[in-house]
């Protein structure tokens, strides 16, 4: 019944318990759930095997609405059979001349988002999510706990967290302190104890897609927003730091030919990936077209060092130190 994407936000809203949305790709999910987070839009993702099934479930009623690439729906919106309410592009779509963008909605770039877990795969998929939509990313040390936490996402204005199971008691305190943030993604790994939390939308869901492309409107703009980064707050609160993409850029690229870095080297990383010179370091590594390997923990750096026999290892002086006399 929507006419614009501000007539959808209230409908998500007047009826919880019907909306919902067809995803096929985590290509889709995720700027379906910033459009959430920014809107404050309600809505279930329901995964689907292709665009084509998504627009199918909308055009049948099974799914309320549905954000997909624009070939195989712009025939059913010129037939009649679809409403198009906005485009993802920062300019309109000459087939769809009539149809406005985002921005132009009154739904744009820049929201922020925070991540509260531990390396893993999933947290840097994150950040080249957020990279490409031009989203900014909050990567909190999962140490931080109670006030700590609670304290980084509402000061970086965060619209949205994801976060690892085996935190999910401290993110659901700072949840109850700040409603207004959304679950965008809990990720679930083996040895975690925490039950299931049925509620909130599983990573593993949303990335169980197939591949896609990129956005045909990726972000381009060294000088936009990228990262808040925080210090540790071992002097008073935390500090949040705002940094560009050019700023890890410019870092990386002088790193590559200062530090030697080559194609067939092997990164092992055990600093955490909300350290920013631990990002610095990945950034630097997939410059060079080199790997990395996530050690397991600090505890199993030695064994994970014999076992991928690594020849890069960032670290700082206190780990080095606390190797050497342990």
């Amino acid at each position: 019944p929507a006419k614009s994407a501000k007539e959808l936000v209230e409908w998500t809203k007047a009826n919880t318990g019907k909306a919902n949305y067809a995803t096929s790709s985590p290509a889709f999910t995720l700027p379906s759930e910033l459009f959430k987070m920014k809107s404050g839009a309600n809505g279930t993702a329901i995964p689907y095997k292709s665009s084509g099934e998504s627009i199918l479930a909308v055009i049948s009623g099974d799914a309320a609405m549905t954000i997909v690439d624009p070939p195989p729906m712009v025939p059913q919106v010129q037939g009649g059979k679809l409403k198009a309410l906005a485009v993802l592009a920062k300019e309109r779509f000459p087939d769809l001349p009539d149809v406005p963008t985002m921005t132009e909605a009154g739904i744009g770039r820049g929201d922020r988002f925070s991540v509260v877990m531990k390396n893993h795969p999933e947290f840097v998929y994150c950040m080249m999510a957020a990279s490409l939509i031009g989203a900014v990313i909050v990567p909190i040390d999962p140490r931080s706990r109670g006030n700590k936490l609670t304290y980084q996402v509402r000061d970086s204005n965060s619209k949205g967290i994801i976060f690892s199971n085996e935190y999910v008691s401290e993110v659901e305190k700072t949840l109850v302190e700040l409603p207004q943030v959304k679950v965008i993604g809990i990720l679930y790994k083996p040895g975690f104890d925490n039950p299931r939390r049925d509620q909130y939308p599983d990573m593993a869901s949303i990335l169980d897609g197939p591949n896609a492309d990129p956005p045909a409107d990726r972000n381009r703009d060294p000088r936009s927003p990228f990262e808040i980064i925080y210090t540790s707050g071992t002097t008073g609160e935390p500090k949040g730091a705002m940094l560009m993409h050019g700023n890890f850029c410019s870092n990386a690229l002088a790193s590559v030919p200062t530090l030697g870095y080559q194609e067939t080297d092997l990164e092992l990383s055990f600093l955490p990936l909300s350290h920013v010179f631990e990002r610095v370091a990945y950034y630097a590594t997939m410059s060079a077209g080199a790997s990395i390997a996530y050690a397991e923990s600090i505890d199993t750096l030695q064994d994970n060092m014999a076992e991928v026999r690594p020849t890069v290892i960032p670290s700082v002086p206190n780990c080095l130190i606390a190797d050497c006399h342990g």
